[in-house]
Order: structure tokens, then C-alpha cells, then sequence
């Protein structure tokens, strides 16, 4: 084997194997581990096929498919999840498998051109069976994980890329694949499942990367190029290796949540000025209407737990009581919020995350970062959640084993409910919102209200 330095490699002089001439590429993955000599399972498909290559030794694919390997995965799915945006500006999410994306996952497949399958399973195939679909939807997120990147798209939500990481059972690897369908091949989305994954790796307490695939895939060797990836190539087997060391690699999550949020926050600026545009043109005393507000002297103010926020008229620029500029996630909710809002007064039914619009498909993950986060918080204390409700000035009521509603927003209150825990069962929290809240806000902006609010509860009970 021979070093390989990638950025004076010339790929078009390599050997191409002879699926490659013909139009295929293939080893299109890379392995997250200790070691690059050992591997672990993958249960894509119940036959033979393992992370894209075909073994032909049953025993060695019997004794990688054994169980043990769950405990270090410490991350609860609902935590694995990544907004951002691919190169051509579209909204997308990184998130943890679900057992009901496998129609979703079945369409995704049917969009990939043989081509591209061939380039992650090694083998000749036109589609993936839903049977198949439901397989790869069922892990356990013990000792595997998949990751799904889904946008919407005309009104609903699609499916466009597939990653999997898969534990072997000593805990020295897990291997990592990833399929992105060919109409959003191009636009960075390859970068943001590696970005997401070697932040999962380190955050798992894995001390390295490596990778192993055919030197013809120039994009994935570029990618890890510009990572900081070292390369090898066995010029025998026609393959190229890349390695990198995650000891000390704090940075990989740090740098990459900061870099998502400036990217969020900037292309919030286009939705922001639409709004303003939008709202301009309305009455700002019809506007305090709807929205039950008031205006006073050119000024909108608008209460969100807690705190007064002020919306200068016509600028519509919403600023914190302190007088500094909101964030931008901030003048996006405040301003969709007088947008969206027409007046409908709270009708005191309550309903679940997965009733509103489109909910259904979030309901798991916002369940995750909002209600299941509050327990872990408050560490599973009633008592702790009690309190915290008291000083949000919440109202009693008669559900679960306590119980608050709160007027996050003039016309938008929201409820939690606390279940306490036993021997059996452990406690849980669930954010309940009145069946009028989509008169308000869209069912995004009702999520990331709903993580407010319990972020809120949670930093009032640890004060506790």
C-alpha cells in the first residue's frame, strides 16, 4: 500500500475497475471506527449484503451480526436531529429514522438512478421493496442508527438521502453509509451527513475515521479531503483509504453548530423581509387586534412568557426589552406570528403536537426536544416542575399529575403536562397546544415555541 495524497492525484490516470467503465461506480461508504480491520453489521436487507459489499463467508457475516454493542450509544433518537440548507438554498433536516418512513424511504429509492444504488450496494438494483423499506426503518438506535434528509416539497414532506451508522459488538467500529438520490446530488448534502456523523462519532467517545472506497469517487475523497483526512490507496484492490483521528476534536461540534446557526440565521433575512414587506401593509391597530395586542405611539408590544417585546411601526423591527435587536429566529416567530394571526379567540381544547398540520411526521422528535428534555432537566421532579410553572405564572389544570397552561403568546397558550414516574414507567412531560394555534403560528414556528417554553420551565426548576 502506498500514501496517497489526493490533492495532486490525478483520478482520471487510476485504474477504473470494470464496473466503473461501464458507467457504475461503487464503494460508496466510509467507516467510522478504532480499527479499519474489523466491521460491523448492517441490516439494510436480510440477505447478505453488508454496508454495500457481498460476503461470501457466511461465519465471518454470522459472528459480525451478533448484539452487545448498545449501551455507548447514550443519544436518544429525538436528539439526532440537524436543520439546515443545501447549496441551492432549500430547507433541509437531518433526523433519526422513523418506522413510518418506509413508503417515504420506497420513493426515495425509486428517484435514485442505477447508477447511484449500484455506487452504494456494489450490486445491480432498480428499487428497493417496501418490505426491505420496513426492515431498514426498524432499528434499534442501540447498537445501529439511520438518518433520513427530508425537505418540503410542494406541500408535503419528501425524502432525499439515507445515512446509517452501524456498531459492531466490542464497540470498536460503526460504519457509516450514505445515499443521497440523484436530483439533489450536488448541493452539499454529502458534506452535511459527513459533518453530522463524525459530530455523532466524537460525541460517542470514537477515537477515529476511516474510510475505504473506489478511487473513481472523487466527491466523497474531496469531501474528506477537506476534513483533514489522510489517504492511502492498495493499488491491488483498487481502493483508496482515508483515515483521520477525532482524539481532542471538541472543535467538530462546536464549529459545526456555530456555522448551522449563522447559515440558519442568515437565510431567515429573505423570510424576514417578506414579512415585513407583507405586514406593512396591513393597519398596525388591526394587526393589535388580531393578534391582541396593543399599539401605542408607533409601537407594538408583544409579550412572550414573560417578557414584553417592542415592534416599531412601520420598521416592523422587533426588539428585546433590553432595547437590542432580536435574534433572527426571534423576529421570524414575533413577525409570523402577527402574519399568520386572524383573531380566532382560544377555545380551551387541547391537542397534541401530531394533530397540527403536518404534525404527525415531527411529533417524535419534537417530542424528544421538548417534553422528554424537560424531565431530563428537571431529572424526572415534579416538585422541581411545580415550581417552575409557578413562577412562569402558569394556571393549574385538571391532567396528568400536574398540569399548567401558559400564554406563551397573547392568543397562543400552551399547556404541559407532567406524568410522575414509578417503578414501571418513568415520568413524562408532553406540550399540548389549543386547537386554534395554527391560526397563528405555522406548525415549525409552534415547535420551536414549544422547546421555548420548556426550556423556560427547565432553567426556572434548576433555579428552584
Amino acid at each position: 500500500m502506498t500514501d496517497f495524497d489526493s490533492s495532486t492525484a490525478n483520478f482520471s490516470n487510476w485504474p477504473v475497475p470494470v464496473a466503473s467503465q461501464q458507467g457504475i461506480v461503487h464503494r460508496s461508504f466510509f467507516a467510522v471506527s478504532f480499527s479499519c480491520k474489523s466491521y460491523c453489521t448492517n441490516r439494510l436487507f436480510p440477505y447478505n449484503i453488508f454496508m454495500g459489499r457481498v460476503y461470501k463467508n457466511r461465519d465471518s457475516q454470522k459472528r459480525l451480526s451478533r448484539k452487545g454493542a448498545g449501551e455507548w450509544m447514550s443519544l436518544a433518537p429525538e436528539e439526532l436531529i440537524r436543520h439546515g440548507w443545501m447549496g441551492d438554498r432549500t430547507p433541509v433536516t437531518l433526523r433519526s429514522i422513523q418506522p413510518e418512513d418506509a413508503p417515504a424511504l420506497c420513493a426515495m429509492f425509486r428517484a435514485c438512478s442505477p447508477k447511484s444504488l449500484y455506487l452504494r450496494f456494489e450490486r445491480q438494483l432498480n428499487e428497493i421493496p417496501l418490505d426491505q423499506a420496513v426492515q431498514l426503518c426498524s432499528v434499534d438506535h442501540k447498537n445501529e442508527l439511520a438518518i433520513v434528509a427530508e425537505i418540503k416539497e410542494a406541500g408535503s414532506h419528501r425524502l432525499i438521502g439515507l445515512g446509517q451508522l452501524s456498531a459492531d459488538p466490542d464497540r470498536a467500529t460503526a460504519e457509516y453509509a450514505v445515499l443521497v438520490a440523484d436530483p439533489w446530488q450536488g448541493k452539499g448534502l454529502g458534506s452535511k451527513f459527513t459533518d453530522f456523523c463524525l459530530e455523532i462519532a466524537w460525541r460517542w467517545g470514537i477515537k477515529r475515521v476511516v474510510g475505504e472506497f473506489s478511487p473513481s469517487n472523487v466527491r466523497i475523497i474531496r469531501i474528506l479531503q477537506s476534513r483533514g483526512f489522510r489517504f492511502q490507496r492498495d493499488r491491488q484492490e483498487q481502493v483508496v483509504f482515508a483515515e483521520k483521528t477525532l482524539e481532542g476534536l471538541v472543535w467538530i461540534a462546536k464549529r459545526g453548530e456555530a456555522m448551522s446557526n449563522m447559515k440558519w440565521r442568515k437565510s431567515l433575512r429573505p423570510l424576514i423581509n417578506e414579512a415585513r414587506e407583507e405586514l406593512a401593509k396591513v393597519n398596525p391597530q388591526e394587526l393589535a387586534r388580531r393578534g391582541g395586542l396593543t399599539f401605542h405611539e408607533g409601537w407594538l408590544e408583544l409579550p412572550l412568557l414573560g417578557r414584553v417585546y417592542s415592534i416599531r411601526w412601520p420598521e416592523l423591527s422587533p426588539t428585546a426589552p433590553n432595547g437590542e435587536a432580536c435574534p433572527e429566529e426571534l423576529q421570524i416567530l414575533l413577525l409570523d406570528y402577527l402574519k399568520n394571526g386572524d383573531g380566532a379567540p382560544p377555545t380551551g381544547r387541547w391537542i397534541g403536537f401530531r394533530e397540527l398540520p403536518n404534525g404527525g411526521f415531527y411529533w417524535r422528535a419534537f417530542q424528544g426536544y421538548s417534553g422528554d428534555q424537560l424531565v431530563r432537566d428537571l431529572a424526572g421532579d415534579v416538585d422541581a416542575f411545580h415550581q417552575a410553572a409557578i413562577k412562569l405564572e402558569g394556571e393549574p389544570l385538571d391532567m396528568g399529575d400536574a398540569s399548567y397552561t401558559f400564554r406563551t403568546l397573547p392568543q397562543l397558550p400552551m399547556a404541559v403536562v407532567w406524568w410522575a414516574g414509578d417503578e414501571e414507567f418513568p415520568a413524562k412531560a408532553t406540550v399540548l397546544f389549543d386547537e386554534t394555534a395554527s391560526h397563528y403560528l405555522p406548525t415549525d414556528g409552534l415547535a420551536i415555541l414549544g422547546r421555548m417554553l420548556c426550556r423556560k420551565l427547565a432553567k426556572l426548576g434548576r433555579e428552584a
